[in-house]
């Protein structure tokens, strides 16, 4: 019974997340109150304990929950660095791993080859927060996770043009310092007209297309926190930025299909 009970603890926490006080009722309810309704030797013991043994019992649980909801807390970027998130939601837990080491890592590696002035701060949010992430709450989730730059969507297994693919959905948000509703407007279609929103990488050769997107997303990333950086009146290290991701994008010239569409947006 014990092992369902916490089986089944898990995949509700899985489904909810952290976020869930159901979770929590449940395991009190499971250990307290079913087995005093089952008549129990759990119930018996409840029965003659003395008022202290169950304040002892119930600090445990409280302390148990408290550990549980810290352990599964939405993770943070550190201070005074430059937080990028990353939240990639895997519809088919077997891509999951797949993910993280050739796509995700390879991100960070790449951005943290540069010479920038603040350093960077990277987490990966947990798969039961990357599900509920959308362009809709986003920026709540950019706060909770201090963040200046959140890269979030899905990876879903598919069959395109007859073939197995992965087909990956991403999204970014980028935070700014305060500007008119017409210059934010102006970055928003900036940034919209050099993000990659979908790539498909075929099965057979996943593990260089993952790559090769991960530059991609490496050297767009750059290239967005530069330009926010600009525009929130910091041109020195927009400079130090734009700069990288150009001399990135000229390295990889041969296989980034947004090269032409970064080209012209720097000219402008």
């Amino acid at each position: 019974m014990s092992l369902e009970l916490a089986n089944w603890c898990n995949d509700l926490a899985v489904k909810h997340g952290w976020r869930s006080r159901w979770v929590a009722i449940a395991i009190v309810t499971f250990l307290t109150v079913i087995p005093y309704r089952l008549r129990s030797p759990i119930a018996k013991f409840w029965e003659k304990a003395p008022l202290n043994t169950f304040c002892t019992i119930a600090a445990f649980y409280l302390f148990a929950i408290v550990v549980w909801l810290f352990c599964r807390r939405i993770p943070r970027c550190k201070k005074n660095h430059i937080g990028l998130a990353i939240s990639i939601h895997c519809e088919d837990p077997h891509y999951q791993l797949q993910v993280r080491n050739d796509f995700i890592t390879n991100i960070q590696e790449l951005l943290s080859q540069g010479r920038g002035r603040y350093p960077f701060s990277y987490i990966e949010i947990p798969q039961y927060f990357a599900k509920s992430i959308n362009v809709n709450n986003a920026e709540r989730h950019m706060r909770q996770t201090r963040s200046h730059l959140l890269i979030h969507g899905q990876v879903r297994a598919r069959k395109v043009s007859g073939k197995n693919s992965l087909v990956l959905d991403l999204n970014v948000r980028v935070c700014h310092a305060p500007i008119p509703h017409q210059a934010s407007e102006k970055l928003s279609e900036d940034i919209g007209s050099v993000w990659v929103t979908r790539a498909t990488i075929p099965q057979d050769n996943s593990l260089l297309e993952l790559e090769m997107n991960s530059v991609h997303y490496a050297i767009l990333s750059r290239y967005i926190i530069g330009t926010a950086a600009l525009i929130s009146r910091d041109p020195g290290y927009a400079e130090e930025l734009l700069i990288e991701a150009k001399d990135q994008r000229e390295q990889q010239a041969d296989s980034l299909p947004m090269a032409s569409k970064l080209n012209k947006q720097q000219k402008d």
